[in-house]
């Protein structure tokens, strides 16, 4: 896999912290980013999906109270 390098920057405590934690559990500063990087990647890809979810439940939950309305089984007052 073709690798794309880059910098990052840090303030001092910043980089003190990240390198005490790497060297804690024995890997490489940019493993560590390059992890951070992909479950920040992911998380944020699962947030849109929740998302876009809520958004089609709460289309069906108005669908929903829109048929119970026009069957005449519930009143507009109760949804």
């Amino acid at each position: 896999m073709t690798m794309h390098t880059t910098t990052v920057r840090f303030d001092p405590e910043t980089w003190a912290r990240l390198k005490l934690v790497t060297t804690e559990l024995g890997i490489a500063t940019a493993d560590y980013i390059r992890a951070a990087t992909l479950q920040r990647l992911e998380r944020t890809a699962y947030e849109a999906r929740v998302l876009a979810l809520e958004s089609r439940v709460k289309r069906v939950e108005q669908l929903v109270a829109l048929i119970l309305r026009r069957w005449g089984l519930v009143s507009r007052a109760s949804t």
